[in-house]
């Protein structure tokens, strides 16, 4: 069973509505009546049988779900979600041996990551077509990268970035934003 927390917003009012979620190309929907706050949060379970799991590039497919949010027959809002557990995995070596081993296990299967560092393409963002960062992210899945560390030194990249990533089945480990910084 798949746990999705969908955020809604009501703004300052405080009203009773009535949400349809669908999971389009699947036949798994959810109605529900919610009181909507300033900030909701709903938790939707999604039995396993009516999704595939999504896979890092090289390891297998990508599907992606469009998971839509309706109220009174008219979309509000939708957010293509894919379904895949991640863990790091730290087991103690033998005795004798200092430290831990620190690999991946994607979808209870452990995985060599093949990976690379982000940086921003262009020092001015607006010059960053969605073509050319296209371009960028596909020559990355075709060297085989299946993950991508985004250097904490610079920006959040617009939601284009996250999507493709998402698409081309490149995982990202994300650096907090000024991680590099001295602090005092």
């Amino acid at each position: 069973m798949w746990q999705v927390e969908v955020q809604l917003s009501g703004g300052n009012n405080v009203s009773e509505y009535t949400f349809d979620f669908q999971l389009k190309n699947t036949t798994w929907s959810f109605n529900t009546n919610v009181t909507l706050n300033e900030r909701t949060t709903i938790t939707l379970s999604i039995p396993n049988e009516y999704v595939q799991l999504w896979w890092p590039n090289g390891q297998g497919d990508q599907p992606l779900y469009e998971l839509v949010v309706i109220n009174n027959n008219q979309q509000i809002g939708s957010r293509f979600i894919g379904f895949r557990t991640v863990e790091i995995v730290q087991d103690n070596y033998s005795i004798g041996i200092n430290g831990t081993s620190f690999y991946f296990r994607i979808n209870s299967r452990e995985m060599f990551i093949k990976g690379s560092n982000w940086l921003p393409p262009d020092s001015f963002q607006e010059r960053v077509t969605d073509q050319k960062m296209d371009q960028l992210l596909v020559s990355a899945q075709l060297a085989g990268i299946n993950m991508l560390r985004i250097w904490g030194g610079a920006i959040y990249e617009r939601d284009h970035f996250y999507e493709t990533t998402d698409r081309l089945g490149i995982m990202l480990w994300h650096d907090f934003m000024f991680s590099d910084s001295l602090y005092v």
